[in-house]
């Protein structure tokens, strides 16, 4: 479960991404919400995209504590398209585009069987959300952080930073980024994330990691 930090600040607390909707993770969050210091209000709900493992509990922890749900508007328009999408037949427009990607017929197969599955792994979203933006500042607890929104991992993801520490979510291997899709942007050529300090702090799936941006910056090394 993709829930990276329930952070505190002023009267109650936030949360940033969520998890993927399962009976699980409805018990785990009960559980939690119980519990010091997560007993006290939920203010806001903060998703940086919308893949199910990171919004998929986002629309049941917003209506259950009647918190705002932020995320970036692209990322929040097309979740509801896909989520439109559950229990269809896979289009053979998109099925061709993955051919032309040069994907393997096995993961073709694979994403024709699991096509319109997205809406099983998500709670309902609201009917309204905060916009995220890209710049914006967003103050949780004593620390402010800017959004950087960047492209690849998904449509719109949103990254939050600090002047001295830069929190990502994106691609395990930063050195494989550029050879991961024919679709993908690299992130060391968004002007706005390769500005960022050196040194910084990835949140991806399952554990963190300390890095070098220098390392990431430099590009794919082969060989």
């Amino acid at each position: 479960m993709d829930a990276h930090a329930a952070i505190k600040g002023g009267d109650g607390w936030s949360v940033g991404d969520t998890g993927a909707r399962t009976e699980e993770a409805v018990t785990v969050w009960e559980r939690l919400m119980r519990q010091p210091p997560l007993d006290r209000p939920l203010l806001r709900v903060l998703v940086t995209h919308m893949h199910p493992d990171h919004i998929g509990m986002a629309g049941w922890l917003a209506r259950r504590y009647d918190a705002r749900l932020w995320v970036s508007t692209l990322e929040y328009l097309s979740c509801r398209a896909l989520v439109s999408a559950t229990g269809r037949e896979a289009r053979r427009d998109a099925l061709q585009f993955y051919r032309e990607a040069d994907w393997a017929d096995t993961a073709i197969e694979s994403c024709r069987a699991r096509f319109g599955s997205l809406g099983d792994h998500m709670c309902a979203l609201p009917a309204r959300h905060g916009r995220i933006k890209d710049g914006q500042c967003i103050r949780i607890g004593a620390h402010v952080r800017e959004v950087v929104i960047g492209t690849g991992h998904s449509l719109a993801p949103d990254r939050r930073a600090r002047p001295s520490t830069k929190v990502e979510h994106g691609c395990r291997r930063f050195q494989a980024c550029s050879l991961a899709s024919t679709r993908c942007r690299c992130l060391r050529r968004e002007p706005r994330v390769s500005g960022l300090p050196a040194q910084f702090t990835l949140l991806p799936h399952r554990r963190a990691r300390m890095g070098r941006w220098s390392l990431f910056a430099a590009g794919p090394q082969l060989g």
